[in-house]
């Protein structure tokens, strides 16, 4: 089973080796795509041979509409067949943030069944991970912080067969036309239920704060005038309360089996 990941980078050194240890466990290729992060990001990566850094620019901003067509072509040139650069045609191929883990106790065993079921997307459910402290070195990330906060905002179809052309909208949130299309798209099948998890580890100790005032910082005018990253606009005060609440809310996610336990 060749399972390949993108992930979105920007100065994501603090966050990245758990999840280069976490994909780098299962998947045969890692794609950081690398948006002139300025930190030890790049040189990270280095230090796992399955990972691949694509890099690329957007004028040193934050940019949904340059993020969503890094997630939706990319993965064309390195993992499909007759991509332009595929050295390796992949079974399944995973698009997420840097922060994003895509969660099943038997991840391949699943996708193996989805496989055979003919399943090209299948259906996810999200969750906000939250713990007020950061992970500790050389931990699984999954194993280390198992509380959280059901989100359906985050039920991303993270997951496809490489031969899917996917569509998001910006956010890559299961909604939109972009979404819609997607759902309309012939060679679309979808799982009936919710088994594999997107695990959103945003909201782990200040960390929301930090990255939502480094996103504030690197807008790009089209975001601005489009309306998108609007949560990024909010005050340092208003940033904290939200970090508050979420902590507040928190429950067990995942049980002593690795098992997700909330619907």
């Amino acid at each position: 089973m060749k399972i390949h990941v993108y992930l979105l980078c920007f100065n994501e050194e603090k966050i990245l080796p758990f999840i280069l240890d976490y994909y780098t466990g299962f998947c045969s290729r890692v794609f950081v795509l690398d948006n002139e992060s300025t930190d030890a990001s790049v040189e990270i990566c280095k230090n796992y041979n399955s990972v691949t850094v694509i890099e690329w620019g957007s004028n040193n901003s934050f940019d949904d509409i340059s993020n969503l067509e890094m997630k939706v072509n990319t993965y064309k040139d390195y993992s499909r067949v007759g991509g332009k650069y595929t050295t390796e045609v992949a079974d399944w191929v995973i698009c997420a943030d840097m922060d994003e883990v895509i969660y099943h106790p038997a991840l391949i065993d699943l996708l193996k069944k989805y496989k055979r079921d003919g399943v090209t997307v299948p259906n996810i459910r999200g969750f906000n991970m939250v713990c007020n402290h950061w992970p500790s070195a050389g931990f699984n990330i999954t194993e280390s912080i198992r509380t959280g906060v059901r989100q359906p905002n985050f039920d991303k179809r993270a997951v496809f067969v490489p031969d899917f052309d996917i569509q998001y909208s910006p956010g890559c949130h299961p909604k939109g036309d972009a979404f819609k299309r997607m759902e309309e798209s012939p060679n679309y099948k979808t799982s009936d239920s919710k088994e594999i998890a997107l695990l959103h580890y945003k909201y782990l100790g200040d960390n929301f704060v930090q990255s939502a005032m480094k996103s504030k910082a690197r807008l790009s005018k089209r975001n601005l005038n489009c309306g998108f990253g609007s949560q990024y606009l909010k005050d340092e005060l208003e940033l904290i309360k939200i970090n508050k609440a979420m902590q507040e809310s928190a429950i067990q996610v995942i049980d002593d089996n690795g098992n997700i336990i909330v619907k």
